[in-house]
């Protein structure tokens, strides 16, 4: 089981927040993040949910640059509780599979990076949908750096 598909079983569960933490300083994830945003078509006014928000840095940012209502939702407490510490009110903790929300209630709803842990994938993305979700699922290419000359081992990029 990978640590992020229960986080507060974890023996060190804000660890996991401090990964979280050291990786939206990363320039690729803060450009990779931006276009997540973009795609999101945010305008003053619209109210949004973020789906495995994990530390909710993402729907902060979102929340503060565009003046957006932003909910949202994550499995661990531990998360909730750095969501809440970002100043983020509408923090639920609930399963994806079934999200405690009506039909269409956001103007968006995004899952980033959320669908490789749950247990369900199918299911979660019919409720992410049904909320009018926009399902961002893939990672930023990463590459490998190029091996030393002489070296034979593949430097094949990929996503991470």
């Amino acid at each position: 089981m990978h640590g992020f598909t229960d986080v507060d079983r974890h023996p060190d569960p804000n660890s996991w927040v401090a990964v979280l933490d050291r990786l939206t300083e990363e320039p690729f994830y803060q450009a990779y993040q931006q276009r997540v945003r973009e795609l999101l078509h945010p305008a003053p006014g619209r109210r949004y949910l973020e789906v495995g928000a994990g530390t909710g840095a993402s729907a902060a940012k979102l929340n503060d640059d565009h003046d957006v209502s932003v909910a949202t939702l994550d499995h661990a407490q531990t998360m909730s509780a750095a969501m809440r510490a970002r100043g983020l009110t509408q923090c639920a903790v609930a399963d994806a599979h079934h999200l405690p929300f009506l039909s269409s209630s956001f103007d968006g709803v995004w899952a980033d990076r959320t669908v490789r842990h749950l247990a369900d994938p199918h299911a979660a993305i019919k409720e992410i949908i049904t909320a009018n979700g926009v399902l961002l699922r893939s990672l930023p290419k990463v590459r490998k750096p190029e091996p030393a000359r002489g070296d034979r081992t593949s430097s094949a990029g990929g996503e991470a």
